[in-house]
C-alpha cells in the first residue's frame, strides 16, 4: 500500500492518495483531481470525507460526473449543502456542494469496507464535528481532524461539542496497535507519541 499526501490553501489541508494494486481512494478531495490523476493507470474508485468542513471539500467539484462513489457519514452531507455548516461562509468565499447525481454511501462506526483490495474500518468521532470519522487501514490511521500531532481538533464551531470529542479520545486510547496517524493538518504521528505527549490524552 502507497500513501501520498498533498497540501493545499492557506491553512494547509492535507488530501491523501492510498493506492493498492493500481486503485487507489482519496481522502478528503481538497486538492483538484487533475493535479493528482496525471497518471492514467491508477485507478480511482472512492473518495472518502473525514467530515464536512470546507477546507476539506473544497474540489470536491472536480471529481462529480466521474463514477467515483463518495463515503462520508450521514451528518456530513448537510454541511456539504450549507455555507453556514460548512463554515466557508466565514471566509467569505461560500461554497456548496451538490451531490444528488453522484452515488453517496453513508459509513457507521465500526463498519468495514472492502476497496483496492483492503479493509477500510470506519471509527466515528464525533466532536471536532458531528460526521467526523477516522479511516483504518492496515496499521495507518487517517485522523481528518480529530487528532494532530500533539494537538486535537477545534470545538467551537457548527455541531461541535468538547463532551464528544473527549469521549472519541478515550475511544480512539482504547486502540491496541501503535498505529502511524496521517491528519487532516500538519505532519504524521503515531498513536503512541500521541499517548505519550498529547495533553489531551493524559
Amino acid at each position: 500500500m502507497n500513501i501520498k499526501k498533498y497540501s493545499t490553501n492557506k491553512i494547509g489541508t492535507n488530501c491523501y492518495l492510498v493506492e493498492h494494486l493500481g486503485k487507489c481512494i482519496v481522502i478528503d478531495p481538497c486538492v483538484k483531481y487533475e493535479d493528482i490523476f496525471q497518471d492514467e493507470s491508477l485507478e480511482l474508485v472512492a473518495v472518502f470525507i473525514t467530515h464536512g468542513h470546507f477546507d476539506h471539500i473544497d474540489q470536491l467539484h472536480t471529481y462529480l460526473n466521474k463514477g467515483i462513489k463518495f463515503y462520508m457519514h450521514m451528518n456530513a452531507y448537510n454541511k456539504l449543502l450549507d455555507p453556514n455548516k460548512n463554515v466557508s461562509a466565514f471566509t467569505g468565499f461560500p461554497i456548496f456542494y451538490n451531490l444528488d447525481k453522484e452515488e453517496v454511501i453513508f459509513v457507521e462506526d465500526k463498519e468495514e469496507i472492502n476497496l483496492i483490495g483492503k479493509t477500510i474500518e470506519i471509527m466515528y468521532t464525533p466532536g471536532h464535528t458531528d460526521c467526523s470519522i477516522m479511516l483504518i487501514i492496515d496499521d495507518s490511521i487517517f485522523s481528518g481532524d480529530m487528532v494532530f500531532r500533539g494537538s486535537i481538533g477545534r470545538y467551537d464551531l457548527y455541531s461541535a461539542s468538547y463532551l464528544s470529542i473527549m469521549e472519541s479520545i478515550e475511544k480512539i486510547k482504547q486502540l491496541t496497535k501503535n498505529y502511524t496517524i496521517y491528519p487532516g493538518h500538519g505532519n504524521k504521528t503515531s498513536l503512541e507519541f500521541e499517548r505519550q505527549n498529547n495533553p489531551y490524552f493524559r
